[in-house]
């Protein structure tokens, strides 16, 4: 007897479909559908191409580095189960979003390649978006639709690519098919399919001989919700609607974070200027409330900043340095125009107060809110560059 253990196919990108009378077109022919507005940028469009196309046209796209073909429609809705479209390029460096214009929401990115085909530039592939697999609430949106072109090796050079019938599916009908069978063990094989496929149908002939078959559930082994979250969520309407599991307050900026005033440094992600902050203690709270677990970074090295105004590297004291903040012309960058570190290495008494465990301490324990994981400081083996001016080489 032969045992087949079933493969389950992951619909979250891709899955066979039927177009009902209730569905939503975008864009078929010649233009966007009534009610549908251009809001791209950087982007050549045409929207009545005839170079390539299913019916009578097809738009043409042609857009540099993070510049995108948007549209934008009006008016809630939130009864449609995917987005269905057809493209072609040479496999163009793309990803999709779908934004809110009420607040601003937006759904994770999706990069082309995550569909798992192979899109050629003389055909169209059909592809779906299956909004069941996104993280969120189902909440109502009011719509924009994103693509945009990524070109991260050449962002100079345009990309090039088509798109047609697109469309807002009101439902997903998967039709039931058998993909594979492959040999998995002894006496064991692995039948992949799509669909509601009853396999108590299967039969194995091997040696012209017809075998019976048992089914051997597929066996899934759930991801840690904690793998994946956003840094810095921006209200609790994002938290919501998107169905973030982990929020982190973290980055270069939390390594200088002062909780007892208020104030964090920049480093030189902007010209090592203090400035005021949030209250960790009051974000954790909102993020839980939200639904959301946290992440909470803990500074750990020797300083924090002092106050909101102070910068390391001033141009009375360092006036040969690289560059200067366009809104202040008298902080700078901490670099020699050549790149090197400016030295000597400025007294971190102008700008910060010590740090140590009992003042981390202090702080923990008095925590109105607790969050989920604490973590120390952020990517601490870079901190001579991040923070040159209190952690130098």
């Amino acid at each position: 007897m032969f045992r087949i253990r079933k493969a389950l196919v992951t619909l979250a990108l891709l899955a066979p479909f039927l177009v009902k009378a209730d569905d939503l077109d975008i864009y078929i022919d010649n233009a966007l559908a009534s009610g549908w507005e251009n809001w791209s940028w950087g982007t050549t469009l045409n929207f009545a191409a005839t170079d390539l196309f299913e019916g009578t046209s097809s738009i043409s796209v042609a857009s540099t580095a993070w510049s995108a073909l948007s549209v934008k429609l009006e008016g809630t809705f939130s009864n449609y189960a995917g987005l269905r479209f057809d493209i072609a390029g040479d496999n163009p460096d793309v990803t999709i979003y779908i934004q809110s214009t009420g607040d601003n929401d937006q759904s994770p990115s999706i990069p082309l390649s995550a569909f798992g085909q192979i899109i050629t530039g003389n055909s169209f592939t059909s592809l779906l978006i299956d909004f069941n697999n996104l993280p969120g609430t189902g909440g109502q949106l009011a719509m924009i639709l994103g693509i945009v072109s990524q070109s991260k090796e050449a962002p100079m050079e345009q990309l090039f690519y088509h798109l047609d019938n697109v469309i807002l599916v009101e439902s997903i009908v998967v039709t039931p098919e058998f993909l594979s069978a492959e040999p998995f063990a002894n006496n064991v094989i692995a039948v992949t399919t799509v669909g509601a496929v009853n396999i108590s149908d299967i039969s194995v002939t091997l040696n012209q001989k017809v075998k019976l078959a048992t089914v051997i559930p597929a066996i899934s082994y759930p991801i840690n919700p904690h793998i994946y979250g956003v840094n810095f969520p921006t209200d609790a309407n994002y938290v919501r609607n998107l169905g973030i599991p982990m929020s982190r307050w973290g980055g270069n900026a939390v390594t200088a974070y002062n909780p007892f005033g208020g104030f964090t440094n920049a480093g030189n992600d902007w010209y090592f200027e203090n400035r005021a902050s949030d209250s960790a203690d009051d974000w954790v709270g909102w993020v839980d409330g939200a639904g959301s677990d946290t992440m909470m970074t803990i500074p750990a090295l020797d300083w924090v900043s002092k106050d909101a105004t102070s910068y390391s590297y001033p141009a009375s004291a360092y006036p040969d340095q690289g560059s200067f903040d366009p809104y202040n012309s008298n902080a700078g960058n901490g670099l020699f125009p050549n790149g090197s570190y400016i030295n000597p290495v400025p007294n971190q008494n102008n700008v910060y107060v010590p740090w140590n465990t009992t003042a981390a301490k202090q702080w923990l324990s008095g925590l109105q809110n607790k969050p989920t994981i604490v973590t120390v400081d952020n990517e601490i083996e870079i901190a001579s560059n991040t923070h040159q001016d209190m952690h130098p080489v």
